[in-house]
């Protein structure tokens, strides 16, 4: 494998994959590097993007600005591969105590957020078990993103173009110098971008970062009788419809730096007995699975360069949002890439230097 590009991504998820969208738009040289290893989690993931989050219902940090251009983002897909990623969706929200209630009763009420708060209380009665201190209300306007199809058909044609290489990579091939920077014959004549999610904590070069293990587990079941609920169902987990008929997933607890890669009996048990507490239907389990997601500890992405080598790039701590943050944050790193245009402080590797983290000598 004798060959240069420009640049070199490592990590085949939404990140490294939306990232590789923008270059090519921008008809710039790159490959992908990408192993399908256990624990990556996009593919696992329900997909939902969500306006609005946590026990108070606040809006999603910069939500209208990530919104505007996951929309773009997505639909361009669906143009280009004639196949359909993204629906608009509602969530049916369980309010189990009186806090939850009255946060949303406040949400609902504000201007700002009544767009995304219905006034009707769902009745899902004839689909679900609930308490009777339980009340259902309704948050309009989420988004599922088909994340399985979506990364599939992307790896596909990236593979067909001759610009994504299915093998891990091994930092051990790497040769960096002041003239040369290249990997297995590969000579890179700009940048390696590491895309890589978690295991960002084997990398020698950005291992100094604060991102930390999120690790989540999900079931697939089918449930036949739900074949017309095209809702989310939300309470301690959630019931998401996916695209294989009747087939629902159910998760979306996290387990701080928690990296073991398999599923645990004791989750599956939690969210059987959900299903069970709270569905009126017979459901048939399908699969376990597992993913885990690298977050930063100030909850924003990180982009940018090692400090003592422009050469390397991060592009990682997306967390739990890496839906709709990586559309977003594809297109600062690109304007940084090809234009030079500075990355926000906000997102930006510095700031954390700025912190007094010291990154050690590479």
């Amino acid at each position: 494998m004798k060959f240069s590009v420009d640049y070199l991504i490592v990590g085949g998820g939404i990140a490294g994959l939306s990232l590789a969208h923008y270059l090519e738009k921008e008809q710039e040289d790159f490959i992908i590097v990408n192993q399908n290893l256990p624990g990556a989690a996009t593919k696992v993931s329900a997909g939902i993007i969500n306006p609005v989050t946590g026990q108070r219902f606040v809006f999603s940090w910069k939500y209208e600005e990530l919104k505007s251009e996951f929309l773009l983002f997505y639909h361009a897909l669906e143009e280009k591969f004639n196949q359909k990623f993204i629906d608009e969706i509602q969530q049916i929200q369980v309010l189990e105590s009186a806090d939850e209630q009255n946060a949303w009763l406040a949400r609902s009420a504000d201007p700002l957020y009544k767009p995304y708060f219905s006034e009707d209380v769902a009745d899902v009665s004839s689909h679900f078990y609930l308490s009777h201190k339980s009340l259902t209300a309704v948050l309009k306007s989420l988004y599922l993103i088909r994340t399985d199809s979506l990364l599939t058909q992307l790896e596909r044609y990236f593979i067909q173009a001759g610009k994504y290489e299915c093998t891990a990579f091994d930092y051990s091939d790497l040769v960096r110098n002041k003239f040369q920077l290249s990997w297995k014959g590969i000579e890179i004549r700009k940048a390696i971008v590491f895309a890589e999610g978690f295991r960002i904590a084997s990398n020698p070069f950005f291992n100094w970062l604060p991102v930390v293990p999120l690790k989540g587990e999900c079931l697939h079941v089918e449930i036949p009788d739900l074949n017309h609920f095209h809702s989310i169902f939300k309470s301690d987990y959630a019931l998401v419809p996916l695209l294989e008929e009747n087939v629902f997933w159910c998760g979306s607890n996290f387990y701080l730096q928690e990296t073991e890669l398999n599923v645990t009996e004791n989750e599956k048990r939690n969210q059987l007995e959900f299903i069970q507490k709270n569905l009126r239907h017979p459901f048939q389990l399908k699969g376990h699975f597992f993913g885990i997601r690298p977050a930063s500890r100030d909850r924003r992405p990180i982009i940018g360069a090692h400090p003592s080598d422009p050469r390397l790039i991060v592009f990682n701590g997306l967390g739990t949002k890496g839906l709709s943050l990586a559309p977003y944050c594809s297109q600062f790193l690109l304007n940084w890439l090809v234009r030079e245009q500075p990355i926000p402080s906000d997102l930006g590797i510095h700031r954390f230097l700025a912190k007094g983290i010291i990154p050690p000598a590479i």
